[in-house]
């Protein structure tokens, strides 16, 4: 009596990388782009909600006077200041019509 053992074939799992290579290979710098851009947009939400969270709490411990100074308020006015500059950053990229090169090989 003999047993024998299946192995999955690492065949068809190559071919299967092979595939993905090929068709992320072929897509256009158009699609990198948008796929970047959506990307960047959502890396810059995030920053723009630590920074409200970050300037909430300094406000917040600014203003208890039972703390000892934790902040003080050029400190709480510069974090302000980079949320003004991250919300502006942001309404350049959510614009829809933006210009782009391309620069071929």
């Amino acid at each position: 009596m003999s047993i024998s053992v299946s192995r999955p074939s690492t065949f068809s799992f190559q071919c299967k990388n092979k595939k993905r290579l090929m068709a992320e290979i072929n897509v256009s710098p158009l699609k990198h782009f948008v796929t970047a851009k959506k990307k960047i947009n959502g890396i810059f939400e995030q920053l723009g909600t630590y920074i409200k969270e970050s300037a909430t709490f300094l406000e917040d411990t600014y203003k208890n006077q039972q703390l000892n100074p934790v902040a003080t308020e050029e400190q709480v006015q510069e974090v302000c200041g980079y949320l003004t500059k991250v919300a502006g950053i942001g309404e350049v990229l959510a614009r829809r019509h933006m210009k782009v090169v391309f620069f071929g090989r």
